[in-house]
């Protein structure tokens, strides 16, 4: 991954963008994270040392709950139908 391209990006819907920052690049409106050590000084909520500071762009960034919540729906919806056909329901 090119690290030239990465800057500290905060999420438009979430938490305080001075603070809650994520050192990603920008693609297609979502922030993509790059690896560790890319944004020089580390952006503020990912490493405590750094004081808070204006975000040097907005996104969305792809929220690993929503992947959770469909798969745990999944699992919920399977077992009540199998419960229902062991039962005869």
């Amino acid at each position: 991954m090119n690290c030239d391209v990465c800057r500290c990006y905060a999420d438009e819907t979430f938490g305080d963008p001075r603070r809650d920052q994520a050192c990603g690049m920008k693609h297609g409106g979502y922030i993509v994270p790059c690896e560790k050590g890319c944004c020089h000084g580390g952006c503020p909520g990912q490493n405590p040392d750094t004081p808070p500071a204006e975000p040097y762009g907005f996104g969305k960034m792809q929220d690993m709950r929503i992947y959770i919540r469909a798969i745990l729906s999944i699992f919920a919806l399977s077992f009540i139908l199998l419960y229902l056909k062991i039962w005869g329901l």
